[in-house]
């Protein structure tokens, strides 16, 4: 169906991110001529409001806290999440680290349960559906994407746009924004040693006496690409240009 409406009733396909595009011509759901690419972005206010999260003061002091948003599903992997986090403590039982936890989902009881039978109720935060998410990102050091797939995920923008360090698998748009920042972690897709092993490197950039100039300086970071690359009004523009385009040619 793809395939019909991609070579026969459109002008042009938009993908979200490089590796989408490829996707799309590796599947040949559309000439390679129509293909556009057109990212997800962030909303200016947001981008202007506000200190950055990794300036806010919010983390305990002397307490690593890695956190995600996420929905409860195999998507999403968060079983992988709570591995990894539970090697990571195996690795480095001298740093005082938590993983906080916003989302829910069907994997949400099954999840908790695994917390609960690792005795890591202490050191693992499952807050359940929240709407705060910019106000819990506040409260984070770094930000870990698990996912198995993405197509662009908005999550590791809005982390990035908070200033925020990024631990990610290696998922669509992983490419264009996570590496694209000295500081930031990309790792292979289902692989929890991978992920723990990218959290251990992260932490390098943590002192045990509360500092985080390391963390700090890759979330400034982080927020000035978006800023540079994900505007709501520029990637608007864009796409009113494109249809803009399109019918002059219908």
């Amino acid at each position: 169906m793809e395939r019909v409406l991609g070579h026969l009733a459109t002008s042009r396909f938009v993908a979200v991110c490089e590796d989408e595009s490829k996707l799309v011509a590796d599947l040949r759901l559309a000439p390679k001529s129509r293909v556009v690419v057109i990212e997800n972005a962030i909303d200016d206010e947001d981008l202007e409001a506000g200190e950055d999260a990794s300036d806010a003061g919010g983390p305990e002091s002397g307490t690593l806290t890695f956190g995600a948003a996420m929905r409860f599903s195999a998507q999403k992997a968060p079983r992988n999440l709570i591995e990894a986090f539970a090697l990571l403590l195996d690795a480095r039982p001298e740093i005082p680290a938590r993983l906080v936890v916003a989302g829910d989902g069907e994997l949400f009881e099954e999840v908790a349960k695994e917390v609960g039978e690792r005795g890591l109720e202490g050191r693992i935060s499952l807050l359940g559906w929240r709407m705060d998410t910019k106000e819990i990102l506040h409260s984070f050091d770094v930000f870990v994407l698990p996912s198995l797939y993405e197509g662009f995920s908005y999550a590791v923008l809005e982390a990035m746009a908070a200033g925020l360090p990024i631990v990610s698998t290696d998922v669509f748009g992983a490419k264009d924004t996570v590496a694209r920042v000295p500081g930031n972690v990309v790792v292979p897709v289902e692989d929890s040693a991978a992920l723990a092993g990218g959290m251990r490197d992260i932490m390098g950039s943590f002192d045990g006496d509360g500092s985080r100039e390391g963390l700090k300086a890759t979330g400034r970071a982080n927020r000035e690409y978006v800023r540079e690359n994900f505007r709501q009004s520029e990637i608007t523009r864009r796409t009113i240009e494109l249809y803009r385009e399109v019918s002059k040619k219908t």
